[in-house]
């Protein structure tokens, strides 16, 4: 993890194995919306959780990602809201070690 220092433990926040094997599958299945949206939660990003719930109803009404929709995402969401907060934070796994939720996206 690079910047070790700069990062900080989340007070009181662990994640779960199950968490973590639930984010991995929605990336691995390409369900980057739904990942992203599953890693805003675990960050307690109430006004992004809401906002990437939206974006999933869109896309589900349209039938596919729209392009403008999908670079909102990407440039706004997670490169401006939610890669800085996971960059700084990092959860306790259940064996005790530290993890970057950011390495799954």
């Amino acid at each position: 993890m690079k910047r070790l220092s700069t990062m900080h433990k989340a007070a009181g926040k662990k994640i779960s194995d199950k968490d973590i094997a639930r984010i991995e599958k929605l990336t691995d299945n390409n369900d980057h919306n739904e990942a992203m949206l599953e890693v805003a939660k675990l960050l307690g990003m109430s006004r992004e959780v809401k906002i990437l719930e939206l974006i999933s109803k869109i896309q589900m009404i349209e039938g596919h990602m729209p392009t403008f929709l999908g670079d909102y995402r990407y440039k706004d969401l997670y490169s401006q809201r939610l890669k800085p907060e996971a960059n700084k934070t990092l959860f306790t796994r259940e064996d005790g070690s530290e993890f970057n939720v950011l390495s799954m996206l």
